[in-house]
C-alpha cells in the first residue's frame, strides 16, 4: 500500500515539475523576444557597452603618435610597449601582459590570416562556434566596407544580433563588443591617419584592412590578460603591422 501512495505521488509530482520548467523556459524566452523587439526599435542607438575599450585604444595611439612627433623620435617596441603600460595603468586598467607576450603572440599572428587564426581559436576550444561565426562576420564587414559609415552600419547591426543573441553567453557577449569596439575605433583612427577617406576603400585601403585585421587579432590574441591585455594587444599590434608589414615607421622602429 505504501509502495502505491509513493508511487501516485511521483506520478503526479513529476508533470506538475515538468509543466513548472516548461513555464519558466517559456517565460525566459518571452522575455528575451520583448528585449529582442525593444532592441530592434532602437537598433541605430545601440551603444556597445565596451565602447571605452576602442576609444582608449585610440587615444593610446594618438599619444604615441604625438610624442614621436614632439620629441621627432621613433620609438623601439619595448619602449612602446611601456609607453602603453603606464598609459593603461594611469587609466586605472591592469595589464598582465608581458613584452615578451606580446612580441610572440604578434611573431605568431604575423605568420597566418586572420581567418586562420579564427579557426585555430575555434579549434582549440578558445573560442566558441558562436564566436568564430560572429568574428567572421566582423572580418567580412572590415574587408567589403567602402567607407567608414557603411562600416559602422555593419558593426550596429552585428552588434544588435551579438545582444540578442539567445544562445550567447555573457561572457562570450562581452568578449565580441570588447573586439567589435577595437575595430570601430581602430577603423576611424587608421582612416584619419592614412587620410583615406570617400568611397574607394575596397580598392585602395589595403593599409587600413591589415591595421584593424591586426588590432583586432591583438585584441583576441591578449585577451587572456584581461581587458588591459587586450587594449594593449591591439594598440601593439596596430604599431607592429604600421611599421613591419606596411613599411611605415614614423612612430617605432620594427
Amino acid at each position: 500500500m505504501k509502495k502505491l501512495i509513493f508511487g501516485m505521488g511521483i506520478s503526479v509530482l513529476v508533470p506538475v515539475l515538468f509543466v513548472s520548467c516548461e513555464k519558466e523556459t517559456i517565460q525566459k524566452v518571452e522575455n528575451h523576444e520583448h528585449k529582442k523587439v525593444d532592441q530592434i526599435k532602437n537598433g541605430n542607438n545601440f551603444v556597445n557597452p565596451q565602447n571605452d575599450i576602442g576609444e582608449l585604444h585610440n587615444t593610446i595611439l594618438e599619444e604615441i603618435k604625438q610624442y614621436s612627433i614632439d620629441h621627432d623620435l621613433v620609438l623601439d617596441q619595448e619602449q612602446s610597449f611601456s609607453f602603453i603600460q603606464d598609459f593603461l595603468k594611469s587609466s586605472g586598467y591592469e595589464n598582465h601582459l608581458t613584452f615578451e607576450q606580446a612580441h610572440a603572440e604578434f611573431e605568431n599572428y604575423n605568420q597566418k590570416t586572420f581567418n586562420d587564426l579564427l579557426i585555430e581559436y575555434k579549434n582549440n576550444h578558445k573560442i566558441s562556434e558562436l564566436q568564430y561565426e560572429y568574428l567572421v562576420n566582423l572580418e567580412s564587414g572590415i574587408s567589403e566596407s567602402k567607407n567608414f559609415g557603411e562600416f559602422k552600419n555593419h558593426l550596429n547591426d552585428l552588434n544588435l544580433a551579438i545582444s540578442i543573441d539567445y544562445f550567447a553567453t555573457e561572457d562570450e557577449r562581452q568578449q565580441l563588443f570588447r573586439l567589435t569596439s577595437i575595430a570601430e575605433h581602430s577603423y576611424k583612427f587608421w582612416i584619419s591617419t592614412y587620410n583615406m577617406y570617400g568611397n574607394n576603400l575596397n580598392k585602395k585601403g589595403g593599409k587600413i584592412f591589415f591595421t584593424v585585421l591586426a588590432d583586432v587579432g591583438g585584441g583576441l590574441l591578449c585577451a587572456p590578460a584581461g581587458p588591459g591585455g587586450a587594449i594593449a594587444g591591439a594598440t601593439l599590434f596596430s604599431l607592429y603591422t604600421r611599421c613591419c608589414i606596411v613599411g611605415e615607421c614614423s612612430w617605432i622602429s620594427c
